[in-house]
């Protein structure tokens, strides 16, 4: 048997399993009618979202993985927005010194992504049996509490939160409870029997 919480994540983990098929399944029938032949296939599907930055009264684990995507496509946008921009003034002779504008959320990026950084500790902490919400917390505050974008929860609204992100959009503090479950994206096995005894199901 499973508790609510267990049963909430377990539901969550077969969402997200459907989505990663049906998104996968999407994007080789962009393959089949929109590309030719002769040409590379690719994997994605670019879509340009800047809009869905979240900063919310309780900030959990979906809100700091929006937040890095969006800080991803912030850079992406500047860089190239910007950069393009600026190369045409150059081709017009106009006197310009190239900025990169895109190094601006340079330092929060790297915090997520370099190794032993946000994303590499809850990896690592979602593989060991006997770590928790507290051991996690530790962790990331030994590794990353020394750089200036990591912060000391400032929430007025989650008097419970563990630390603060400077993310380009503002401050953010969010709370570790239960990333290490969510991280590990647990899905039932008695649901996925269900699907496999479909006889038309594509999914798996």
């Amino acid at each position: 048997g499973q508790n609510i919480e267990q049963s909430m994540n377990a539901v969550g983990g077969i969402a997200r399993a459907i989505f990663d098929r049906l998104f996968k399944w999407l994007i080789e029938k962009c393959n089949e009618t929109l590309i030719d032949a002769s040409m590379k296939k690719v994997n994605f599907v670019a879509v340009l979202d800047i809009a869905g930055f979240e900063i919310f009264e309780y900030n959990g684990f979906e809100q700091i993985s929006i937040n890095f995507v969006n800080e991803k496509l912030q850079q992406f946008f500047n860089h190239h927005m910007f950069v393009v921009e600026q190369q045409e003034y150059v081709s017009e002779g106009i006197d310009w010194v190239m900025v990169d504008f895109g190094m601006d959320l340079q330092a929060c990026i790297v915090m997520f992504e370099k190794p032993m950084g946000l994303w590499a500790i809850l990896e690592e902490e979602s593989l060991f049996p006997k770590a928790t919400d507290k051991s996690f917390e530790e962790k990331l505050k030994a590794s990353l509490g020394k750089l200036p974008i990591f912060l000391k929860p400032q929430s007025k609204t989650d008097k419970n939160a563990h630390f603060a992100i400077a993310h380009y959009a503002g401050i953010v503090s969010y709370n570790v409870t239960g990333w290490l479950e969510k991280n590990k994206d647990p899905v039932n096995d008695t649901v996925v029997e269900i699907f496999k005894s479909s006889s038309s199901n594509k999914l798996l």
